[in-house]
């Protein structure tokens, strides 16, 4: 029977890889997360009398700037693992809060979205 010695350059080896290894997987793991986000739907509620006030459509912007990301996942390229996703993510991105901006129908948050984009 034969015994395997551990020294500490074999255990320096197999940290190395698996860190590696877990390096190269992670931003499969994330396109694979932002693939099933894409599929979401999103329900943002509001009152009408909060667009009353000074920060209202700010604050509803930013919100729908925020629903939209949810829905359609980072382009940051370090989470999406590749340039195609990180490009499609953003026009995601920008398709879902110009169809928000459309169909909210209120001219204070328009102009907000048009000065933004």
């Amino acid at each position: 029977m034969m015994k395997t010695k551990f020294n500490a350059e074999s255990i320096k080896h197999a940290l190395v890889s698996v860190i590696a290894v877990s390096l190269i997987a992670l931003p499969l793991l994330a396109s694979a997360a932002a693939t099933n986000s894409a599929d979401n739907k999103s329900s943002l509620f509001y009152s009408k009398q909060s667009l009353n006030n000074s920060t209202g459509p700010e604050i509803l912007y930013e919100r729908l700037k925020d629903a939209s990301r949810d829905i359609c996942g980072s382009s940051n390229l370090q989470m999406t693992g590749s340039v195609e996703r990180s490009l499609g993510n953003d026009n995601c991105y920008e398709g879902t809060l110009d169809a928000a901006v459309d169909r909210l129908d209120n001219s204070e948050v328009s102009a907000l979205h048009q000065q933004e984009s």
